[in-house]
């Protein structure tokens, strides 16, 4: 059974990982800008960019959020 310091400790734990991955986000967004990839604005899907990674083509997707989605592209 669970006590009263368990949970305030994993509650502890959970709000010092939040900051960890907000720096982590903010990073990747500075990270993002400084490629010259584009942040969409809310209302818009996503941006796209093809690039190379590893000698590699890829399409690159930007969401508003700074999320990324990668397809290996095949030619």
């Amino acid at each position: 059974m669970a006590t009263l310091n368990q949970l305030v400790k994993i509650q502890q734990q959970v709000e010092t990982a939040q900051v960890k991955l907000d720096e982590y986000k903010k990073k990747r967004r500075e990270m993002i800008k400084s490629l010259g990839l584009v942040i969409p604005s809310f209302g818009y899907p996503r941006s796209e960019a093809f690039v190379s990674h590893d000698g590699k083509p890829v399409r690159l997707w930007v969401n508003a959020w700074g999320d990324l989605e990668i397809e290996y592209l095949k030619f």
